[in-house]
């Protein structure tokens, strides 16, 4: 039985980093392709394909992910579904959640949101519409994402910021508020360790944030902190074992993850 808090745990490593950019950058052709998840032997999620190897779908019993192309090869939407207890502080919801059997998917959710996303002429993302909102991108000059502007009812109400290593690997992530005249307030960090092995998720080719799908090696240690409450700091370590090619196949001692 997976606990409340390594039920916790879990989500902060499969969604370390919330929504980014949606452009498509693939591994090399004889990169494995990660399948399915298991956590304590039982199958936590898996993974599916298209014919040409670009992730179609990410399921679990909480969150479901479809992922739509264009003929460019280029993500230009994406479904969301997830259970409700994903982000919800409420004591029953969360009760609630634990006692799902059934996996969300688009016919049994009542809570699903879609994004779409625009491309420039360089195949950078620029823009990314979500519900009443959108969030535009700013690059550095090696073509990494740095910022995000998140703008709610035509008003900006939230920026992201990012910071990468000589690797590529996302080693900061800070999220601010915006007032109402335009003041940042620096609500949370992110900060990340890494090894020296490579990232299966990277070989997805979405760059739906920094972070997860993005970088060229696994995460060893995040330190959250909350700024908003006292500077508070939460720290998360992941422990690897891996296969002969490099790539993890044991996380924690408890997940096991299988390849295509």
């Amino acid at each position: 039985m997976i606990h409340t808090g390594i039920w916790v745990n879990i989500f902060i490593y499969f969604l370390l980093t919330c929504d980014s950019s949606m452009q498509i950058g693939f591994e090399k052709p004889d990169t494995p392709l990660l399948r399915q998840i298991f956590i304590d032997s039982v199958l936590f999620s898996e993974y599916t394909y298209t014919n040409e190897n670009r992730i179609s779908e990410e399921k679990s019993k909480y969150l479901y992910i479809k992922y739509i192309y264009n003929d460019k090869n280029q993500i230009i939407s994406s479904v969301t579904c997830e259970d409700p207890s994903i982000v919800s502080s409420d004591s029953y919801i969360l009760e609630a959640g634990k006692l799902r059997k059934e996996w969300v998917n688009p016919q049994s959710s009542t809570n699903s949101r879609q994004k779409t996303v625009e491309y420039n002429s360089k195949g950078q993302l620029i823009k990314m519409y979500e519900l009443s909102g959108y969030c535009t991108f700013k690059y550095n000059s090696k073509n990494r994402t740095c910022s995000q502007i998140f703008y709610q009812n035509e008003k900006i109400n939230r920026r992201m910021e990012y910071k990468y290593d000589k690797r590529a690997n996302l080693i900061e992530m800070r999220n601010y508020e915006i007032d109402e005249y335009g003041k940042p307030l620096l609500v949370t960090t992110n900060e990340y360790e890494f090894d020296n092995n490579k990232n299966p998720f990277k070989s997805f080719g979405i760059i739906i944030m920094p972070g997860k799908y993005t970088n060229c090696n696994n995460i060893t240690k995040e330190v959250y902190t909350l700024h908003i409450m006292d500077n508070q700091k939460q720290i998360t370590k992941y422990y690897y074992e891996y296969d002969d090619k490099g790539y993890p196949v044991i996380v924690n001692k408890n997940m096991k993850y299988i390849y295509k």
